[in-house]
């Protein structure tokens, strides 16, 4: 992990702990809505890269209506380059789980899952002065982590993007 410092401006504002963690907590309430036991642990590296990924992201359907796996077939073109992007941002993903941790915005259970936790200090204020960009990462980090939990364990999940945990 780089010093902040040493790491490019554009790196340092877009994939800053703070915003790539809020993506995370999003996916984790999303997953818990659906199973209350929380987001396996291994599936945080699976989010990033799909959410920040904009072709990807605008091509999610609106909601988990849309199963995973059919969604996937007709849309192949998703899984190029997933692995890459989810190597390239494992670091990322980690130090956003440390600092929700840190924040104690996320309880991790002793099944490594990720749970919610702590109030996020955001009312409606910051999400209305975030740009429209980063209000469809948060609701597609929300959707995404939903979806998740209703396509399978972890495994599956994995398979069906095409990526080994």
């Amino acid at each position: 992990m780089k010093e902040w410092s040493e790491r490019p401006t554009e790196v340092a504002y877009n994939f800053n702990p703070a915003f790539c963690g809020w993506l995370l907590r999003e996916a984790a309430d999303g997953y818990c809505s659906v199973t209350p036991a929380g987001l396996p642990f291994p599936l945080v590296f699976l989010i990033l890269p799909v959410i920040l990924h904009r072709p990807t992201r605008e091509s999610l359907p609106r909601s988990t209506v849309t199963a995973l796996h059919p969604w996937l077939r007709e849309h192949p073109e998703v899984r190029v380059g997933l692995a890459d992007r989810a190597s390239q941002l494992a670091v990322i993903a980690r130090e956003a789980v440390l600092f929700l941790s840190a924040h104690s915005l996320i309880t991790l259970t002793n099944d490594a899952a990720l749970v919610p936790s702590g109030k996020m200090a955001r009312g409606k204020a910051p999400i209305l002065a975030a740009s429209e960009e980063i209000k469809t990462c948060v609701g597609k980090a929300k959707m995404v982590g939903a979806w998740f939990a209703e396509a399978g364990d972890v495994v599956t999940v994995f398979q069906m993007w095409g990526v080994r945990p």
